[in-house]
């Protein structure tokens, strides 16, 4: 059974003037003990009281999951919702359940909500309400400064303290590099397991990580079962660049999907040799992709995804090489202003996005002559790790002295059969 969780329900002001029907009076209508019980990631139930309901109305449960309701706007309308009888004082009581696993619903992500009781064009309007859906499976825990909170479970405090530390320094780089800075706090959730990760999800992919500009939060997929550190140095700043490109690019620019992960790979903390290998195996094989064919999607095949991570990389190492830092930065305008592809290209690069691409591709198939630059970064040692180097270095400093110890102990010894040697001799002289 999934424990109970009941989170903290905000209530938010009422929204005039966007129904043109009438209102009920409020003052014959009450709403009341609004509850909520997450079954998240499978569902939600709502529950509310509703005292002074007219005989022939109706009760309606509305809902947005959308990211940004500022963007979107709409509600989902749901018109049956489960009578489950009356109180003591003769108020009807309700209830209605989301399906969230349906919605690609991530953890942290609002649900806003209100109940509305409505007679012919009359209706009446509960407050607004919003949910942030969690999963109480697990014994969360967080910590969090200025820029961040880290959300993680059945893992020691100082995996959250190296999580934070990573997305600390990769929000300092790639302000510097987007010339921006985030809204904050980001929400960083880690999921243990594919199970985890992908239980809210309504099918498994190969991604490992996933961001939502919108909410300032991503979600990644931390296996216990492998080298974490490694990984945290790649999902965490890929991740949070996403964030940033949200942010800094027209939602409805022609910014293509390559440049995105291409910039989020290019900010890993690597040293980019599974890219390099890829692109030369890619080379060898005569299966070197487009850029032209990943301009929306990188596909279902795991193999040719990959392939386009690493082609995307070095599009924009090429954009950083040849080009330079301003000139990738002027792109980014562009896309911000709302212009599509060929736009873009053409005023900052003075090449379409064919020609842009013939022209990389010339420049391609000489650099993976050599190995990419390598952004990897010494990290500082957890706090086991560094006992454990204080531990073997009290060992090797002590070792000078322990032969000493262990010389002084065997001329002691030699010492004493030489003497008792010598007594024996003595008592033998006729």
């Amino acid at each position: 059974m999934r424990y109970l969780f009941v989170n903290v329900v905000l209530l938010l002001s009422l929204l005039g003037g966007q129904n043109q029907s009438a209102f009920i009076p409020q003052s014959s209508i009450q709403f009341r003990n609004a509850t909520v019980v997450s079954n998240y990631p499978d569902g939600i139930t709502f529950r509310i009281e509703i005292c002074g309901r007219p005989a022939n109305s109706s009760v309606v449960f509305y809902y947005s999951t959308d990211l940004d309701m500022k963007q979107y706007g709409w509600w989902t309308k749901e018109l049956w919702s489960l009578d489950e009888g009356q109180t003591a004082d003769n108020c009807d009581k309700r209830k209605f359940t989301l399906q969230t696993k349906e919605l690609d619903l991530p953890p942290l992500s609002p649900v806003r909500y209100y109940w509305s009781v409505a007679q012919g064009k009359n209706t009446s309007q509960s407050p607004r309400y919003i949910y942030f859906c969690k999963d109480g499976r697990y014994n969360w825990k967080s910590v969090k400064d200025a820029n961040f909170v880290v959300w993680w479970h059945d893992r020691p405090d100082s995996f959250g303290q190296e999580v934070l530390s990573i997305a600390d320094t990769a929000s300092q780089d790639q302000s510097r590099f987007y010339s921006m800075s985030l809204d904050s706090p980001i929400n960083v959730v880690i999921a243990n397991s594919s199970d985890e990760f992908f239980a809210w999800q309504p099918e498994e992919n190969y991604a490992g990580g996933l961001a939502y500009p919108e909410l300032n939060l991503t979600v990644q997929l931390v296996d216990e079962q492998h080298n974490y550190q490694t990984w945290l140095d790649d999902v965490i700043p890929h991740e949070i660049s996403h964030i940033y490109f949200g942010h800094l690019v027209d939602r409805y620019s022609g910014a293509p999907y390559w440049l995105n992960e291409g910039l989020a790979t290019y900010q890993e903390y690597s040293q980019h040799y599974e890219e390099w290998q890829d692109v030369r195996n890619a080379y060898d094989q005569n299966h070197v992709l487009s850029l032209k064919d990943l301009e929306y999607t990188f596909g279902e095949n795991e193999e040719d995804a990959r392939l386009a991570y690493a082609e995307s990389y070095y599009a924009v190492l090429y954009m950083e090489e040849f080009y330079g830092p301003q000139t990738v930065s002027n792109l980014f305008v562009e896309f911000k202003n709302g212009r599509t592809e060929n736009y873009a290209f053409d005023k900052v690069f003075g090449r379409n996005a064919e020609d842009f691409e013939k022209d990389y591709k010339l420049w391609l198939e000489k650099r993976i002559e050599t190995a990419p630059p390598n952004t990897s970064h010494q990290k500082a040692l957890s706090a086991s790790e560094s006992n454990w180097l204080f531990a073997i270095l009290v060992l090797l400093c002590s070792l000078p002295f322990l032969f000493v110890a262990l010389g002084a102990g065997a001329v002691m010894i030699l010492w004493k059969l030489n003497t008792r040697f010598s007594k024996k001799e003595l008592t033998t002289i006729p």
